[in-house]
């Protein structure tokens, strides 16, 4: 992709080994979006076990994108397998100062082509319900929100791969 070539940035599908190697750096990633939207979507770090746990097929449809140079994840995303056919996305995270640039939808695209590859044919996910910017997008690609739950707090979205 021209955009990350453009921003030296690379996609990585994160594996059981890349886990463990740069587990502190991925925890440290994702609880520092989660403090920051903490009061917001009452978002809450997560321990070590959260990572490290394999998810049924996680390590198959999870990516991060990073610097090329300096190795510096700037976005995150993780899903797995439910029930044997829907792709479960469990979360999607950028960095402040790269959000907005089209990187969600960049490695989106790259976790629906590998679903498509294994024949996956739904995803699914939870989305707090006052995140405008990611809700429009996933509805921009094609996503439906299925049902309001929580207290009238989290979108449950679906979408055909």
């Amino acid at each position: 992709n021209s955009l990350l070539i453009e921003k030296e940035l690379r996609i990585v599908q994160i594996t059981e080994k890349l886990i463990v190697e740069r587990l502190n750096e991925i925890k440290t990633f994702y609880n520092n979006i989660s403090n920051e939207f903490s009061t917001i979507f009452n978002w809450t770090e997560e321990s070590d076990s959260y990572f490290l746990n394999p998810l049924d097929q996680k390590f198959k449809y999870s990516f991060l994108i990073e610097n090329v140079e300096t190795s510096k994840i700037c976005f995150m995303q993780f899903s797995s397998i439910y029930k044997n056919e829907i792709l479960h996305l469990h979360f999607t995270h950028g960095l402040k100062e790269y959000r907005g640039q089209g990187l969600a939808k960049i490695i989106q695209l790259r976790l629906y082509n590998e679903a498509a590859l294994n024949n996956i044919k739904r995803i699914e996910a939870y989305w707090p319900k006052y995140n405008n910017v990611s809700i429009i997008l996933f509805l921009k690609m094609g996503w439906n929100i299925e049902e309001i739950r929580k207290e009238n707090t989290q979108l449950y979205m679906q979408a055909d791969i």
